[in-house]
């Protein structure tokens, strides 16, 4: 069976007519932004009032959009400072009421594969006591032995111990490290320097 078929140059004509009526809807839709005394003007001042409404609604448009980035910024701004609360509370409304006793033997890890054990006296919230690194992990660090003193703090689930570990035996150098932290029941998360460390052993919370 054979299917008629339209002209090209009747397919051309609707086409052309289409484009036409969508160009005469985006005349009127700017035509409505323009203020009443700019309407019935001349061609050219109609035109250049189109092209200031346009502008001035673009622009407005962008100055929403950086509010908008903004107040977005500052809600992730705001969003993170509750977080970096809650995680220095361990995410624990008894942290905050605690303080915590440290007092035992402490097994760690840092992110630089080091794993000293700490040795903890606890006096109310000084801390005392000694850090031991293997033989092989202080031969790696260049200490001329393997075993630091210990001195710190707890105030509240804030663990402090800073430890003097030997000098080095290649020059002779004093090395001393603060790990820093917060204290959960058996466990001790924080930083050393510009790495990360966690240690497990004995905690308790006690009222202050």
């Amino acid at each position: 069976m054979n299917n008629p078929r339209k002209p090209a140059r009747a397919q051309s004509y609707g086409a052309r007519n289409m484009l036409f009526a969508l160009l005469a809807l985006f005349g009127v839709a700017l035509a409505c932004n323009l203020p009443p005394n700019n309407r019935g003007q001349s061609p050219a001042n109609d035109l250049t009032a189109m092209a200031s409404a346009r502008t001035k609604t673009f622009a407005g448009i962008d100055v929403a959009i950086a509010q908008t980035q903004t107040a977005l910024r500052q809600q992730e701004e705001q969003l993170q400072l509750t977080v970096t609360a809650l995680a220095a509370q361990n995410f624990s409304p008894n942290n905050a009421a605690c303080q915590w006793i440290v007092a035992g033997i402490w097994q760690t890890t840092s992110s630089n594969n080091y794993h000293p054990f700490f040795y903890i006296k606890q006096e109310g919230a000084t801390l005392s006591g000694m850090a031991t690194l293997s033989a092989n992990e202080a031969a790696l660090a260049g200490y001329s032995g393997t075993v630091g003193k210990g001195t710190g703090s707890v105030a509240g689930n804030v663990f402090t111990f800073a430890v003097a570990w030997p000098p080095r035996k290649s020059n002779g150098e004093a090395v001393s490290e603060t790990y820093t932290g917060a204290i959960t029941e058996g466990k001790i998360e924080g930083k050393v320097g510009s790495e990360t460390w966690s240690g497990t052993g004995p905690s308790k919370c006690v009222n202050p």
